[in-house]
């Protein structure tokens, strides 16, 4: 049983692996085949900035609308679904040469990869034993694939026969992955789990037993089966309960009797009757997270999306020279998921964020302050915030109740993504107006805003769980 447990943990390692690999080149093409796109369609600096404002977009509509569905059809559902639109993405790159066919594309590609990368951190936890580690290797091999892409791949990438080969290319990873992920994970009860069918159990087991609380069955529903729910509140609740309380009524205690049931009449958590969204909504670490997420966005997304055209056309660099900036910046990121993959495991994840985001922000902010002579830093900075998004991520469901950490964390990104829309809109006007040396210092003073927030959470977000 053990070695079948650890050869599907192999296969769930080397299947998300490879997608992961697939995604983190994806997500940093927009950025590498910019002035392909530019030069080919012959777009303007608003037009090239609409492709990234555009596929932001797509991570608000998707984060919204994919945590709250993953709670109502499962997590595999949910995942094989995302991944079949980011091959649909892949497969519209290929077969046309349109702008307006660019900009759908990228509004799937880009939705739905960072949807999976939620769902594959939401499920961490039920594929691997110690998750902490599990997902930040996975996002070490994310890593790879952008700084690969930036720095081998952006090397060739002059012309759009080269976009049109490696979106080949990432047509098949995805179909690979959705066929071998499908046939792995079915039957899995832990990512096949349906809110649906639970509320359908909990209510059919409460008109029955109607002694017990909503919130009690709740909480037992997801460590008992429904068999053994039904036979222990028959005989512990129909049988003790109602036996003490007739006793107590026969004994002239009508009081402790009424007492008792109208206690168990009041569910303890009156909030899980209420809508997910309501009680996410009144939890102050909600909006927190996305003032956090949603800087931590800017600056590291500033960086894929912008760097090479900044160090291109605002410094006056080589392109061969240029794709090389964003690519230490990755390069640093892609080592520090593996190296410190096991220093997020022994510390606590709350500890090690403000380790790593403290550091990490304080070399960010000084290569921009100080300039061209110390971009070398960015990998310095890349090695501090390599963790940073996935453990965050993770950070997220100590602040919620598991049943609404899907839902949750899905809002939170798509909330978050409204920072990247709105810079990127904006981004290209203000480099018209102040130029790229002005414009460029939005970045760093962005993470620091990001830093500024966790310290805010640490001190008045409420903490209600471990994982």
């Amino acid at each position: 049983m053990k070695s079948k447990f650890e050869s599907r943990t192999i296969a769930y390692y080397l299947i998300l692996g490879l997608l992961m690999l697939g995604l983190g080149s994806s997500d940093a093409l927009r950025g590498v085949f910019a002035p392909v796109f530019r030069e080919h369609f012959a777009l303007n600096t608003s037009q090239l900035s609409l492709i990234i404002t555009v596929s932001y977009m797509g991570n608000f509509v998707f984060m919204l609308l994919g945590g709250r569905l993953s709670d109502h059809f499962g997590l595999r559902r949910a995942f094989c679904g995302s991944l079949c639109c980011w091959i649909g993405a892949e497969a519209l790159y290929l077969l046309t040469d349109h702008y307006p066919a660019l900009l759908v594309g990228v509004f799937f590609a880009m939705g739905t990869s960072t949807l999976l990368n939620m769902l594959m951190n939401v499920m961490s936890p039920r594929l691997f034993t110690v998750p902490g580690a599990a997902i930040n290797i996975l996002f070490f091999i994310q890593a790879i694939g952008t700084t690969l892409t930036q720095g081998g791949i952006g090397r060739l990438a002059t012309s759009f026969l080269a976009w049109k080969l490696v979106s080949l290319g990432l047509l098949l990873i995805g179909v690979i992955a959705l066929l071998a992920f499908a046939r792995l994970s079915s039957g899995d009860a832990g990512l096949s789990y349906d809110r649906r069918i639970r509320k359908e159990v909990i209510g059919e087991i409460s008109r029955e037993v109607g002694e017990e609380t909503a919130g009690e069955i709740s909480r037992e529903v997801g460590e008992k089966t429904v068999g053994e729910l039904s036979r222990k509140v028959s005989e512990e609740a129909a049988g003790n309960i109602h036996k003490k309380d007739r006793a107590e009524a026969r004994e002239g205690i009508p009081q402790k009797a009424a007492g008792r049931a109208s206690e168990r009449k009041k569910p303890p958590y009156p909030e899980e009757k209420e809508a997910p969204y309501i009680i996410i909504l009144h939890r102050p670490a909600f909006w927190l997270f996305i003032l956090i997420f949603g800087t931590y966005f800017i600056g590291e997304h500033g960086v894929m999306n912008w760097m090479n055209i900044y160090c291109r056309d605002g410094l006056g660099m080589s392109a061969r020279d240029a794709v090389l900036i964003p690519s230490l910046f990755y390069g640093g990121m892609m080592l520090g998921r593996l190296l410190f993959a096991p220093v997020i495991a022994k510390l606590k994840i709350r500890k090690a964020l403000l380790i790593f985001l403290g550091s990490g922000t304080a070399v960010y902010i000084l290569s921009f302050v100080l300039g061209q002579r110390a971009f070398f830093l960015l990998f310095a900075a890349g090695l501090g915030l390599s963790v940073i998004y996935p453990t965050m991520t993770m950070c997220i469901q100590l602040y919620f109740h598991r049943e609404l950490t899907t839902t949750a964390t899905g809002a939170i990104m798509s909330a978050g993504t409204l920072f990247d829309i709105a810079f990127n809109a904006i981004f290209g006007l203000v480099i018209a107006r102040v130029g790229y040396g002005m414009g460029m210092m939005i970045l760093p003073l962005a993470m620091c805003l990001s830093l500024g927030t966790y310290l805010a959470l640490l001190r008045w977000g409420e903490q209600i769980r471990e994982l």
